[in-house]
Parts: structure tokens; C-alpha cells; sequence
């Protein structure tokens, strides 16, 4: 099975057009577009099983809360017949795709300075349902039900493939080496490598705007994120492939 990968295509800020491929399957990873605008983009574009996890651009969706916009994109994704994996599984017959936005853990490390103000632009465009803005506590208690969610999910015996797709980021080694002394990776990855291994064939996600392919325990990571335009032309990620494919094999 050859899959697609592409994520932070920011069609809020540009539009893209994919080239034509021949896999069978296409992964969004989030910060497509703006709400439920990515979904309805990806149902226009792909004559193919798409499967769509949200990133966290995707609740920049004002005047909308998380809430709203989450069942928004899920109407949309029905009608269209895109598989959106907001903590949910779709199984091809073949290979299972786990897919959750994930967030990060706030509690791994003390959470610094240069991070908190990463957060806190999400903090002042993400509204939630009960009123109020989304807070660094809100973030820790999505992830921690995210985890718990996908630990359980990897713990259910399957005989297939598995492809777990995140937004956030599962790894240390999804820090570009342009980053390695950053003190804001908490506002971009979380600690997952225990949970790789033999339950998890491949680990695809976005969120860091640099390409990644790289193996723990056996697990495949990969990340083909597009970034933002610059303003004198081109993208922040020049290692953006748009036509990138990975096979899984049988």
C-alpha cells in the first residue's frame, strides 16, 4: 500500500495544488487550512481514500469554539467521505490508521519561557466551548486523554499493518539540528518512543515544519510538512516533497 504523505500545507496562507500519484491512500497530517476548509479542499482534490487528522491551525477557526469546529469538520468529512481520525480508527482491511492530533506533554520537562509564548498564540486564537480561551491546563488534560486513547488503541491485538498519525510530534529526534539547544520543544513534541516498536509499523506527523524519516525500535517516522510562504518567495521547509510516497509493505 503506498501512501501520500503531506501536512502544514497552511492553505490559509497560499494555495496548493497536488500532483497526481499513484497511491492508494492519501495522509493529511493537520494545519491543512483554517476549521473544516482543509477537509473540503481535500475532498475536491483526491480521487482516493484521504484520511485527515487536525492539526492545531485547524481551531484557529474564531468565532467557533474547538468543540464547534471539530463537529463542523466532521459533517463535512461525512458527506464528503474522508476518514477524519480525531481519536479514531479506520481499518482498510489491510492496515489499521490510528490517528489522533495528540498536543503535547507540558509536564515532561519544565515548561520554559520560549515555549509558553509558542502556546500562548494558540492560547489567544482557540476558543472553547465552555467560554474562555484555550490555557496551557486545557492543552495538558487534551493530551493526556489523547495518550490514554492511543495507548489503549495500540494495546488491541491486530494481525495487519499500523500506521499511527499525529499532528504533534512523537519524538526528540523530530528536533532539527537548527533547533537542538531550543528550549521549546514541549510547545512541539512529546517523549512517545516507548509506545514504538512492534505495534506501530510507521508514525507519521506534521507540527515541526521540517522533513523527518528516521527509525526507533523498528518504527518508521516520517513528517513532509510544507510551512509557511516566505515573503520574498518560497517556503520555510525547502525539503517539502509534494508528491512524497511510502509503501507499506504486506
Amino acid at each position: 500500500m503506498k501512501l501520500h504523505i503531506l501536512s502544514d500545507l497552511h492553505l490559509e496562507h497560499a494555495p496548493f495544488t497536488p500532483p497526481n500519484t499513484d497511491a492508494d491512500v492519501v495522509i493529511l497530517a493537520g494545519d491543512i487550512d483554517v476549521g473544516s476548509r482543509g477537509v473540503f479542499w481535500a475532498s475536491e482534490q483526491f480521487d482516493k481514500p484521504v484520511i485527515y487528522v487536525p492539526g492545531n491551525h485547524e481551531y484557529w477557526d474564531f468565532p467557533r469554539s474547538m468543540e464547534e469546529t471539530n463537529e463542523s469538520m466532521q459533517v463535512v468529512a461525512e458527506r464528503a467521505g474522508i476518514h477524519l481520525l480525531d481519536n479514531c480508527v479506520w481499518d482498510s482491511g489491510e492496515v489499521r490508521f490510528i490517528g489522533t492530533t495528540l498536543w503535547t506533554d507540558l509536564q515532561r520537562e519544565p515548561v520554559n519561557g520560549k515555549a509558553i509564548k509558542i502556546l500562548e498564540v494558540d492560547q489567544s486564537k482557540i476558543l472553547m466551548a465552555k467560554g474562555g480561551l484555550l490555557s496551557t491546563e486545557i492543552v495538558q488534560s487534551i493530551y493526556e486523554n489523547n495518550l490514554e486513547w492511543l495507548q489503549a488503541q495500540l494495546e488491541t491485538p491486530y494481525s495487519g499493518k499500523t500506521v499511527v498519525i499525529t499532528h504533534h510530534a512523537p519524538s526528540m529526534k523530530s528536533q532539527h539540528q537548527q533547533y537542538a539547544s531550543s528550549e521549546m520543544a514541549a510547545a512541539f513534541i512529546s517523549d512517545l518512543e516507548h509506545l514504538m516498536g512492534e505495534n506501530v509499523d510507521l508514525w507519521i506527523h506534521g507540527h515541526t515544519h521540517n522533513n523527518f524519516d528516521y527509525e526507533v525500535k523498528g518504527t518508521r517516522v516520517v513528517c513532509n510538512p510544507r510551512g509557511y510562504p516566505h515573503p520574498f518567495g518560497g517556503w520555510d521547509n525547502a525539503e517539502f516533497r509534494s508528491d512524497l510516497l511510502v509503501e507499506i509493505a504486506d
